[in-house]
């Protein structure tokens, strides 16, 4: 909204109550806007600081019109007539007797006031509805607001950066011009003893021009009055905290924050050191593998002040186990060396051995003999020094076939159609069907790896989205489960 026409809006209430005698006395006190006139050619209006409470600066606002005047100060220095008042300014004058205004232009409309430096740390009640109210700040203070009118009354804040310095005669004074808009807020409500109580903060002032002061404007959106107050924040200050602080991937942590001081409305960002964020007060995050993380943890107020907290967390990683047994497969008896290696978690490690075959060790690595014909699932379980357990298997093919296993089938199209089969122990010269029907070509990559061949004859026994039963054969008589797949 253009400025003017905001202010115009704001005060049409004060426009209609204004009166202009020839020869106006106004007594100003700080932290509220007194009242406003509208002012002819010869018409005289003397301001006089008043104590409630008491103003470190008058501020004249030029709603509608203009032109030039002489100003008066206390002890009776004459400006001369170049003194110009622009419509959409307002000027700042410095307390001393008062000024007394002889205004020369044709007509111009005014609303006034006195300014506070940092201050109140005491409630000003009942303001705003005859006009804006104009604060210095040049440090770092908390608004609190409220309000007995009825309905969500809202608030403006504005803070004027273009300030120029000007002297005319005797009085030296401070235009501004070029307001940038701060924030819109609802005032919170009160009632009866509640009122001229303001507690919640809704807006934090702060020195943003770079200069001695910022001038900072709080406008009423409707014809109500509002109390308020400022007070030096405490300083900001936080805590964070992760537990558990050390454990075994996959390891859940939970994260705490709490702030105080500074300007309420916090904002909360957490980095855990693996690439996670959150922007939650309270989070839980997963270490999906181990290390050692440096978590942060940064709480900024509402006025951009920060405060960091981090730690660190020692993660294990997670528990593994490989098995293996040599030889893994002959006639019986047979006598096989099985060896277990364990990682991650929190060694030492123990080591417990099954056969399947009614037979336990409880080393790293066993010797062991199988004289009974058989397939043995044979399994070691390691613990950590933590009660951490993870299964290892090795298994043992006595005077029995090795069955291949199929964890994968893959359609390739191009050149030619050819399905690549995943998995383990197969064998040079085995076969393969597909729903009972050969499959024409069968290439053994490696042991874990085959390719199906033969284009059209092959793509015929996959019909596009049936699924089919897929099995391969060894020579030595071991077969495979069916692999459904479904191209």
């Amino acid at each position: 909204m253009d400025r003017t026409r905001a202010v115009l809006g704001l005060l049409c209430l004060a426009c209609l109550l204004a009166s202009a005698p020839a020869v106006a006395q106004a007594v100003y006190n700080g932290g509220r806007c007194t009242g406003s006139y509208t002012l002819f050619a010869g018409d005289s209006l003397t301001f006089t600081p008043g104590s409630h409470p008491a103003a470190d600066g008058l501020w004249i606002a030029v709603n509608a019109g203009g032109g030039y005047a002489i100003l008066l100060d206390g002890a009776g220095g004459q400006t001369g007539t170049d003194f110009a008042f622009k419509q959409g300014d307002v000027l700042l004058f410095p307390v001393t007797a008062g000024y007394t205004l002889h205004f020369q232009g044709s007509s111009m409309q005014i609303f006034f006031g006195g300014t506070l430096l940092n201050r109140p740390a005491a409630p000003v009640c009942d303001t705003g509805l005859l006009g804006p109210v104009f604060l210095k700040a040049d440090r770092l203070l908390n608004l609190m607001t409220q309000s007995h009118a009825s309905g969500t009354p809202k608030l403006q804040v504005w803070a004027w950066f273009e300030a120029t310095k000007k002297t005319s005669g005797n009085i030296t004074y401070t235009q501004f011009s070029q307001p940038l808009q701060q924030s819109q807020f609802d005032i919170p409500p009160c009632t009866g003893a509640s009122c001229c109580q303001p507690s919640s903060t809704n807006f934090a002032f702060k020195n943003l021009s770079g200069g001695t002061y910022t001038l900072f404007e709080l406008d009423a959106q409707g014809a109500y009055n509002f109390d308020w107050m400022t007070a030096v924040p405490a300083p900001l200050a936080c805590t964070a905290s992760a537990s558990p602080a050390s454990g075994t991937a996959p390891l859940d942590v939970s994260f705490i924050a709490s702030a105080s001081g500074g300007s309420s409305g916090y904002t909360w960002l957490w980095s855990f050191g693996d690439g996670g964020t959150s922007t939650k007060k309270e989070a839980i995050h997963t270490y999906a593998s181990g290390g050692k993380f440096t978590w942060r943890m940064t709480v900024t107020d509402m006025a951009g002040q920060t405060c960091k907290k981090s730690g660190t967390l020692q993660v294990a990683s997670p528990l593994t186990v490989a098995a293996s047994a040599t030889p893994r497969q002959g006639s019986v008896p047979i006598t096989t060396v099985l060896s277990a290696s364990a990682s991650g978690a929190k060694p030492p490690y123990t080591y417990h051995w099954d056969f399947q075959d009614g037979s336990t060790a409880d080393a790293a690595t066993v010797t062991h003999t199988f004289v009974a014909q058989g397939a043995y699932d044979c399994s070691v379980t390691v613990t950590d020094s933590a009660g951490l357990s993870a299964v290892g298997r090795a298994p043992v093919y006595a005077g029995v076939p090795i069955a291949p296993a199929i964890t994968s089938v893959k359609a390739v199209t191009s050149p030619t159609f050819v399905l690549k089969v995943t998995g383990a122990d197969f064998q040079s010269g085995c076969t393969a069907s597909i729903e009972g029907q050969s499959v024409p070509l069968v290439v053994v990559k490696s042991t874990s790896a085959l390719v199906f061949k033969k284009g059209k004859a092959l793509k015929s026994l996959v019909p596009k989205g049936t699924a089919v039963c897929v099995v391969v054969a060894n020579p030595d008589g071991g077969q495979s489960d069916c692999f459904t797949y479904t191209r």
